[in-house]
């Protein structure tokens, strides 16, 4: 009998639903008859069951069997938060073929780039952002495409009164796609045409996931069947009892195409009959606020900023959220100003994660018991190891830096198609290499202290940009910031803030005296922009990128 190998043996330990079922289809099959009747999705007043969810699903993996979609194949879905969105990637599945989520707000550029790259068979898209892809199709040939209506699977009536609403106001840009097919026809085309089983197992490819990793460049993160399955009863196994099947409802505000949101809001939720409230835009804060106050509300996941936004929202202390029992952040780091003000808020306290794309995303978690907000981001999940490495990747003593290496079931197999990428990212010995920086206490808490790529080198002083940050946001007036390394004509760095203030007559000396009183000298920030606000992608995570390239404007003052 072959001896078992580290990963194997942390996948033969964890048991619940990874044991249970050989995929995600499995695990889809088993929650659409658990909840069949339970409401799955709330929108637009209108609600979709499991049941219904579950149908529609088989209607679209028929129709992609129509057109030729076969095991293995890529369907790219460019898709808000939306009912059809989870009916697409159950329909994908269903079909054996692979979900490509991508971001809606991708330019024209971006997308072509990821179709060249994925090269789907099929591209599932948002009418709203479909004149992208008539733009994209000039220079890749794609074989299908379907269009989506937001108001699809609603009432025929409120579906046809939101797509008027829509074109009236100009958010449906003209769009040719001669061959498209829409949505609802082809859910049509599905149901009269039979389906074909797919046996899949916990090693076929379920979704590719497109990231910046730890280098910045495209490449799309291999994710199987099994790596979601994995990550799915670790988590579940965290939350224990604090969460009852067919009785929660969350208001699902990340959007689905993230990882978090993915795995967390759709997946993890679908499993325990979860009543989601979809909201299309999360930044459309007057939305959140009004399905808040609709709903006794008990799940909450996000992110730093929108937790921040939304504590400042005019009618938040006006909310009745004696309901709300788990809110989870992720994404990015919570900063403790907002941790605290939340929870004198709510009197719940903001569990924080720790995950990538690479990794299904969770890799560690704070505890549900007796938490106060440390800045750690908790323990590894079950099955799941973690190293902290130098430059030469040995592993430094208890309590030291070093760069957090991961190894675990929810760990991907590899990029899409970059064998050399993959190799850059994995140790000798199977672990994967996240590009943070972090240390472990001696409780065996983890915490993270910066991005690799992200620290400034002073003279051979390394200077972390969250340290910084977290001085400038301790101060009066200073809604964001961030911290980064510009280089200087003597081929060194030095340290540059960027700030937003909620007032005008902030001055950049005022907060550098600031600083100057909890920071070393070659700490100190030589420049503070002030600038209206701060580049962010679609879950708010700041792009310090466009902050280093000079991409985003700045307003300096003072």
């Amino acid at each position: 009998m072959p001896k078992l190998n580290e990963r194997d043996r942390q996948m033969t330990e964890l048991t619940g639903w990874f044991k249970e079922f050989r995929s995600l289809i499995d695990y889809y099959a088993y929650f659409s008859a658990h909840f069949y009747e339970k409401e799955a999705y709330f929108q637009f007043q209108s609600t979709l069951s499991y049941g219904e969810t579950w149908e529609n699903a088989q209607k679209f993996a028929s129709f992609l069997q129509q057109k030729n979609i076969r095991k293995n194949d890529r369907v790219a879905l460019m898709l808000p938060n939306c009912m059809p969105y989870p009916v697409c990637i159950m329909g994908v599945h269903l079909a054996g073929a692979v979900v490509v989520n991508l971001n809606p707000e991708y330019t024209v550029y971006e997308l072509e780039a990821r179709i060249k790259d994925a090269a789907p068979s099929a591209v599932v898209i948002l009418d709203c952002f479909a004149s992208k892809l008539d733009a994209v199709l000039k220079a890749v040939k794609v074989d299908t495409v379907v269009v989506v209506s937001v108001g699809d699977l609603l009432p025929r009536w409120k579906g046809w009164a939101l797509q008027l609403a829509l074109h009236c106001s100009g958010r449906i840009p003209a769009f040719k796609l001669r061959d498209a097919i829409r949505f609802r026809k082809a859910l049509l085309v599905g149901e009269n045409f039979p389906r074909t089983g797919i046996d899949l197992e916990k090693s076929d490819l379920a979704f590719l996931q497109y990231t910046g990793g730890t280098t910045g460049t495209l490449k799309a993160a291999m994710l199987s069947h099994g790596n979601l399955l994995a990550n799915l009863e670790q988590v579940r196994l965290l939350f224990g009892d604090k969460l009852h099947e067919g009785k929660e409802i969350n208001v699902f505000a990340l959007p689905m195409y993230h990882i978090f949101s993915l795995t967390i809001n759709f997946l993890l939720a679908s499993g325990l009959g979860v009543k989601n409230i979809l909201i299309v835009d999360p930044r459309e804060l007057t939305t959140v606020i009004k399905q808040l106050r609709r709903f006794p509300i008990s799940i909450l996941i996000g992110v730093n900023t929108l937790f921040d936004k939304m504590m400042l929202h005019p009618q938040f202390s006006t909310l009745n959220l004696s309901k709300l029992k788990l809110v989870v952040a992720g994404g990015m780091a919570v900063h403790k100003t907002v941790a605290e003000k939340w929870q004198k808020m709510t009197g719940i306290p903001i569990l924080e994660g720790y995950g990538l794309t690479e990794t299904s995303p969770v890799v560690c978690m704070n505890r549900l018991t007796n938490f106060e907000h440390d800045g750690s981001v908790g323990l590894p999940l079950a099955c799941t190891e973690i190293q902290f490495l130098n430059e030469r990747q040995q592993v430094v003593p208890e309590g030291e830096l070093g760069e957090v290496a991961v190894y675990g079931p929810q760990v991907m197999s590899g990029y899409w198609h970059q064998p050399a990428e993959t190799a850059q990212v994995f140790t000798s010995k199977g672990y994967f290499l996240t590009g943070d920086i972090g240390l472990r206490n001696p409780q065996g808490l983890i915490f993270l202290k910066e991005r690799k790529k992200d620290m400034i080198d002073i003279s051979g002083l390394k200077v972390y940009p969250s340290e910084v940050e977290a001085v400038l946001l301790e101060q009066p007036h200073v809604r964001e910031a961030a911290v980064i390394g510009e280089n200087t004509p003597s081929g060194g760095e030095r340290v540059v803030a960027y700030v937003v203030s909620d007032n005008p007559s902030l001055l950049e000396n005022e907060l550098i005296h600031a600083c100057r009183k909890k920071l070393t000298s070659y700490k100190l920030p030589r420049q503070i922009y002030f600038c209206d606000s701060l580049p962010k992608n679609n879950v708010g995570k700041i792009l310090k990128r466009e902050l280093r390239s000079g991409l985003s404007k700045i307003k300096k003052e003072g």
